[in-house]
């Protein structure tokens, strides 16, 4: 990856996290998320290797889950790159 899709990358990262905060929907989906993870923790915490488990295979799920929004998010500059240079759709000021 060059200099500039790093940059942009750890740019969107950094600002992610705030437009999430921004978003209405987004918090309602990370609050029930959150009572869920809880009730579960609460109703299995004497099973330790259960928790375990399923920490492992949330940890697997998220790690997937961020790099396929990263794949997406340079898939689409690659397709924005390539359209830039197809004639007219190519934005000239």
């Amino acid at each position: 990856m060059n200099d500039a899709l790093e940059l942009l990358c750890a740019w969107l990262e950094t600002n992610r996290r705030q437009l999430q905060k921004d978003d209405p929907q987004w918090r309602e989906f990370s609050a029930e998320a959150n009572e869920r993870m809880e009730a579960f923790y609460r109703t299995h915490r004497r099973n330790k290797p259960l928790v375990h488990a399923v920490n492992d295979l949330l940890d697997a799920l998220w790690f997937q889950a961020e790099r396929e929004a990263r794949l997406s998010l340079l898939l689409g500059l690659q397709m924005g790159a390539a359209l830039d240079g197809a004639g007219p759709l190519r934005w000239e000021p």
